[in-house]
């Protein structure tokens, strides 16, 4: 049974909008700080411009106050600005470099560099920790691997085995299953994720993430026609591009919503960086994500940190959202009815929502509080 870290614990499934009840923390971490533990961190990229990735640098900022010095190994590298003692090493494929390169470069890496390092925080991929763990282990470092995806396999149960502790946010995340899983914050940056200057639009609706079959954004448009077909005023924002291989189905999204483009009622906005996010969050009244049972996507939590409500499908939120703000998965008549009950809303009720969503955000998940969990979590004492 996995480990439970509870930073803020409210019960919202029987609160109705506007009465929000919070009941205060049953768990608080150690005033003291590892501050002498340096670490290593393993990622895909580091690119403060990346739409998917582009948090890790804003954790990275905040990690470099928690340690004396990280050492990050990524696959890719773009432009960045983090403080002097994060040290960067890229393994190589912005230059094109070819997967046996990748694999000697970082067996290379870690090994030069194995004294610089007291412990290895391995982000989302495995292949990290099958390729290192031997080397880490005859050292005597410990291995953390952040695994939030559902889906298993022998990578991954590999990976599990040879890794110290094991990091998810999701209550359905695959490594959730273990005794040495812990959950975690999702590390929202808070200061970064705001409500903004930004005029926000009345009725407006917002989708971000990748145009992709598993983000049902099909669901949210057949809504939004028969939202239209109804004389219902609103506005749609769809953020996000599709990968090569889900062209075809982000050609048949954009044929969805062609009529409700010609009368203006939808926008496709192609990919958004993610220091723009707030913004985005900022000028919309809703975000819906219907993500499908057991995803825990962070997006849902940067837009409640931008006092923009969400409307998810997703259980994984059952613990954060209040009841009113899920929907029924693959259901756009349900997904209706929800959209058309919260914009129904008064600005004062809608204010109020999003005030306390945010701070829900910042009190459980916040990047600050996952930066502070770390260096406990870490340590081999």
């Amino acid at each position: 049974m996995a480990t439970e870290i509870h930073f803020l614990y409210s019960d919202w499934r029987n609160v109705s909008i506007g009465a929000i009840v919070v009941c205060y923390v049953d768990y608080e971490f150690p005033t003291t700080r590892a501050t002498s533990m340096r670490l290593l961190f393993i990622t895909q990229a580091i690119d403060e411009r990346d739409s998917v990735l582009g948090f890790v640098c804003g954790w990275l900022s905040a990690f470099a106050v928690e340690f004396t010095h990280i050492s990050v190994v990524c696959l890719r590298k773009g432009g960045y600005d983090l403080p002097k003692n994060v040290e960067v090493y890229s393994l190589g494929k912005e230059r094109g470099a070819h997967r046996f390169q990748y694999v000697f470069r970082f067996l290379r890496y870690i090994w030069r560099k194995h004294s610089e390092y007291d412990a290895v925080f391995v982000h989302m991929n495995p292949e990290y920790v099958l390729l290192g763990w031997l080397m880490w282990k005859i050292q005597g470092k410990r291995v953390a691997l952040w695994y939030n995806h559902q889906a298993g396999g022998i990578r991954i149960r590999l990976a599990a085995l040879f890794s110290d502790v094991l990091f998810h946010t999701s209550p359905f995340a695959y490594t959730a299953r273990y005794r040495k899983a812990v959950r975690m914050s999702a590390g929202i940056d808070t200061v970064l994720f705001h409500k903004t200057n930004t005029q926000r639009q009345k009725n407006s609706i917002v989708f971000v993430g990748r145009i992709a079959p598993i983000k049902r954004l099909e669901i949210l448009l057949n809504a939004a026609l028969q939202l239209h077909n109804e004389g219902s005023d609103f506005f749609l924002s769809v953020y996000g591009e599709s990968a090569l291989s889900d062209r075809a189905y982000e050609k048949k999204m954009r044929k969805i919503g062609a009529q409700l483009e010609s009368v203006g009622r939808i926008r496709f906005c192609g990919s958004v960086r993610h220091s723009e996010l707030p913004y985005v969050f900022s000028a919309n009244e809703l975000a819906v994500n219907l993500s499908p049972a057991g995803l825990f996507d962070k997006t849902v939590l940067e837009a409640a940190a931008c006092e923009c409500i969400p409307l998810v499908s997703s259980p994984a939120f059952k613990n954060f959202l209040p009841d009113s703000l899920f929907c029924k998965e693959s259901d756009s008549l349900d997904l209706l009815r929800k959209i058309k009950m919260l914009l129904s809303l008064s600005t004062e009720e809608k204010k109020a929502l999003g005030e306390a969503l945010r701070e829900k955000v910042v009190q459980e998940h916040g990047l600050s509080v996952l930066a502070h969990s770390l260096p406990l979590l870490l340590s081999n004492d």
